[in-house]
C-alpha cells in the first residue's frame, strides 16, 4: 500500500470517528423506559416475573400491553413473549382477546392516570426509583422539582462555608429585638447609622449590666435605689448617643462597685 493511501485512509478514519462523537445524541426512549420501570414495580411485587391469576394481574397485563404494542417491531410476537413469561396461565381465547384489545386501539397512559391504575405509593416510587409514573399520594412534580433543587442549593450553600439558616434566624435582629434593650421604638433603631447603632448597642448594653448588678448588689440603700432608679430613666430617655455614654459615666462614678463587676475588676 502506498504511503498516500495509507494516510487518505487514516484521515478517513479519523473524521469518522470525530463524526461518531459529535453526533446528535438520541432521545431516550420513554416507552421503554416505562415498561422497564413497570416490570420491575410487578417483580417488586410478586417477587418474581409471574404475575399471579387476579383482577391486578389483568390490570397490569393489558398495561404492559398497550406499552408493548407501541414499540416499534412486531407486536404480535412481543406480545406473546410477555403473556408466556407473565401470563402462562392465561387461556388462548383471552390472550387473543388482550392482543387484539391492544392492538387494535392502545391506550396512551398519562403518568398521574398510570399511577392511579396501578396504585403506585410514594414509598415504592422512591425505593424503585421510578420517574415515568406518579404516586398516588406524593407530590407533583414540579414540587418534587422544587424540593430538590432548594435541597442541593442548601447543601452547595454548606460545603461553600455559607451560615446554616438556623444559625442565621437566632442571630438575626429581628429575633434579638436590641431596641427592647434600648427601651427605643424599631423604626428609630433602623433609622440609625450602621456604625452608632453599633456602638449604641455595646454601650448600652454594659449600662444595663451595670444598673441590674446595682438593683442586685448588697448593701443597696433606698438613696442607691433612688439614684439607680433616676439613672434608668434617664438611659431610657436620652436617644443620642452622647446622651447615653454621659449615662454609662454617671453609672460608673455613682456605682463603682457594679462597674468594677462589669468591668472585670478593671478601674
Amino acid at each position: 500500500m502506498r504511503t498516500s493511501e495509507r494516510a487518505f485512509r487514516t484521515i478517513r478514519a479519523r473524521k469518522k470517528e470525530i463524526a461518531r462523537r459529535h453526533r446528535k445524541s438520541r432521545k431516550p426512549n420513554l416507552g421503554a423506559i416505562r415498561i422497564r420501570e413497570i416490570v420491575s414495580l410487578l417483580q417488586h411485587r410478586y417477587g418474581g416475573d409471574q404475575l399471579p391469576p387476579g383482577a391486578d394481574a389483568d390490570v397490569a397485563n393489558y398495561v404492559l400491553a398497550c406499552h408493548l404494542a407501541l414499540l416499534p417491531g412486531d407486536p404480535h410476537r412481543r406480545l406473546n413473549s410477555h403473556l408466556d413469561m407473565r401470563a402462562a396461565w392465561m387461556t388462548r381465547a383471552e390472550r387473543d382477546a388482550l392482543i387484539v384489545r391492544a392492538l387494535g386501539n392502545p391506550y396512551r397512559w398519562t403518568a398521574a392516570r398510570l399511577g392511579q391504575k396501578l396504585g403506585l405509593k410514594d414509598a415504592e416510587r422512591d425505593r424503585l426509583k421510578i420517574t415515568t409514573i406518579r404516586s398516588t399520594d406524593g407530590l407533583p412534580s414540579k414540587e418534587r422539582k422544587r424540593n430538590r433543587d432548594r435541597e442541593r442549593r442548601r447543601r452547595e450553600r454548606e460545603s461553600a462555608g455559607c451560615m446554616k439558616r438556623t444559625d442565621y434566624l437566632e442571630q438575626s435582629k429581628e429575633r434579638l429585638e436590641p431596641w427592647n434593650k434600648l427601651s427605643i421604638s424599631r423604626a428609630t433603631w433602623y433609622r440609625l447609622p450602621v456604625r452608632e447603632r453599633a456602638e449604641l448597642a455595646a454601650r448600652a448594653g454594659s449600662a444595663v449590666r451595670v444598673l441590674a448588678a446595682v438593683e442586685m448588689s448588697p448593701p443597696c440603700n433606698d438613696n442607691v435605689r433612688h439614684v439607680g432608679r433616676q439613672l434608668n430613666n434617664t438611659f431610657k430617655v436620652a436617644t443620642d448617643l452622647s446622651q447615653r455614654e454621659v449615662c454609662w459615666v454617671a453609672a460608673r462614678d455613682d456605682f463603682p462597685l457594679a462597674a468594677k463587676d462589669d468591668d472585670g475588676g478593671r478601674r
